[in-house]
């Protein structure tokens, strides 16, 4: 009687497609096996598992085995690894059976032994085809390297390209100083003509010459996709990018995601175009300055999301006055959800100038670890009091500045500040921070029952904080109170990152590490016993 169930229960094609969607879990390999065997157990198990196994398509290869077998070219030369169809391809097969099951393409051009497939793929195509490859298409990203015949293999995928497809991605990792646009322009030129109803567009384009006409090219193919949401655009070098986002702006009014991989240049214009509709916007490897003048130009007042950083070898460093211009636009993002901000700033930064940022009533994460920055107990307590809804914060001014001379002029928190923190930030869930190790008080103990604690902190990490042995006691009883029992406690190895070949210096910071080990294996004692008092060390 269970058989005859079970037999019935899996007729039922939804919860047949449940139970076989279950099995896109496993790595590709053993998925791809088990959906073959489900595919050959019965007819009614066929089409749910082909689906299932065909909708997303990863490689050249796999294309190929649907019409026909495929050998080495010269099985008696072993360094001949090209790849060949062993009779015709056999289109009528690939169409009855796979092309309507195919919603997302993954082309992989980057080995030429997939040249001889590709062309014979293309020399048999039937014209009544055209662009039905993949009717059902809706996703392609593209992977083109230099040793793959790049010219090829862009016609290869341009065939596959619809109106009906939805996202498109290209990774172009090709230069040729001679015709350095030719590639590119082409790629630009298919999208257009082939895709216009995209809604995400993301072009990296590696170890391409990007000048101002490529620059101007992407501006123009984005003025004609009208229904993008998401768009990432490749490095733009020093070209001024002015001209691209303003035609960005203006046509791509639904946009609500724009990540500009490195911007330099950006010259202000006369007319003010917001993004009225955008969420997140990303500007890696890119100039404060450009910035500025981006978001003076192009207000995004429905902004959620603004990261900010910078590649520290190559991009320009702020300016207090740049940084300060920023603040000051990031004040008035009222939906402001999270900022990620590290650019390269050489000069040391007063807390005041990221007051403007604790208007924003909406924020939930701060990213700020690599800013050279000074910050006392009182600052983290405003901070708390400003933002009692924060739940993510990440300050570590010595990651960015290494050894810089400036940061022993740095003012750090002591413990005492992330008490106060814990006061007011009452939604604090992650905690990245350096601070000073102690707890400076008039008298030599503590009453630790009187300190505040923190609710739902599930992350705290001290980073590069060098701790005196004399204080591990005390820091591992108020750390017991103060944070919750299942709270992941972890610190940055000074031994490890900070040494400078200075002998005194590699001890101090073996010592501290040693400190800090001691402070983590006594944590969960500390947890258990609740120590009312705890007697503090000398502060002279």
């Amino acid at each position: 009687m269970g058989t005859v169930y079970t037999n019935q229960t899996l007729n039922i094609p939804e919860l047949r497609r449940e139970i076989l969607s279950h099995l896109t879990s496993k790595s590709w390999g053993k998925k791809r096996k088990s959906l073959l065997a489900c595919a050959l157990a019965c007819r009614n198990w066929r089409d749910d598992a082909l689906d299932i196994l065909w909708k997303s398509v990863g490689d050249i290869e796999t294309i190929a085995r649907a019409f026909g077998h495929i050998k080495r070219r010269d099985t008696s030369n072993p360094d001949d690894k090209m790849l060949v169809f062993e009779d015709t391809p056999n289109w009528e097969r690939f169409h009855t059976m796979y092309s309507h099951r195919v919603r997302v393409l993954n082309i992989n051009y980057t080995q030429k032994k997939h040249s001889c497939i590709v062309e014979a793929l293309s020399d048999t195509q039937p014209s009544s085809v055209g662009r039905g490859f993949f009717p059902k298409l809706r996703g392609m990203r593209v992977d083109i390297e230099a040793e793959s015949s790049p010219a090829r293999a862009v016609e290869f995928f341009i065939q596959f390209m619809h109106q009906q497809v939805k996202s498109f991605r290209v990774d172009l990792d090709f230069n040729d100083p001679e015709s350095p646009h030719i590639l590119p322009i082409r790629i630009l030129e298919a999208i257009r003509d082939h895709t216009p109803h995209l809604t995400s567009l993301r072009l990296d384009f590696v170890n391409t010459t990007i000048d101002q006409k490529l620059v101007e090219e992407i501006g123009t193919l984005c003025s004609r996709l009208a229904d993008l949401k998401g768009l990432a655009i490749p490095h733009l070098a020093s070209c001024d990018a002015s001209l691209m986002v303003r035609e960005i702006a203006r046509s791509c009014t639904n946009l609500e995601t724009l990540n500009i991989y490195a911007m330099r240049g950006f010259r202000p214009s006369t007319g003010i175009i917001p993004f009225s509709f955008l969420k997140k916007f990303s500007v890696p490897e890119s100039a404060v300055g450009g910035v500025v003048s981006l978001l003076e130009n192009h207000p995004m007042l429905k902004l959620r999301n603004l990261e900010v950083y910078a590649d520290y070898l190559e991009t320009p460093s702020a300016t207090f006055a740049e940084c300060q211009q920023l603040f000051r636009i990031i004040g008035s993002l009222t939906e402001l959800e999270k900022l990620t901000f590290r650019p390269t700033v050489e000069q040391r930064l007063p807390f005041h100038i990221i007051r403007p940022l604790l208007q924003c009533s909406a924020i939930r994460s701060i990213d700020m670890k690599h800013i050279n920055m000074s910050m006392i107990d009182d600052d983290l307590s405003f901070l708390g009091r400003c933002l009692p809804q924060l739940e993510d914060l990440r300050w570590c001014p010595l990651e960015s500045a290494g050894l810089n001379q400036n940061h022993e002029e740095l003012l750090l928190p002591t413990l005492q500040g992330i008490i106060n923190l814990a006061e007011h930030a009452v939604n604090l869930r992650h905690l990245e921070i350096e601070i000073i190790p102690i707890y400076r008080t008039g008298s030599t103990e503590l009453e630790v029952d009187t300190l505040s604690s923190f609710n739902c902190l599930e992350h705290l990490e001290f980073c590069f904080s060098c701790l005196d042995p004399s204080w591990s006691r005390a820091v591992s009883v108020i750390l017991s109170h103060v944070l919750p029992f299942d709270c992941q406690f972890s610190w940055d190895n000074r031994s490890e990152y900070l040494d400078d070949g200075n002998d005194a210096t590699h001890e101090a910071n073996v010592r501290s590490d040693a400190a800090w080990q001691k402070v983590l294996d006594n944590l969960d004692f500390y947890w258990w016993t609740q120590s009312v008092f705890v007697t503090l060390p000398s502060q002279t």
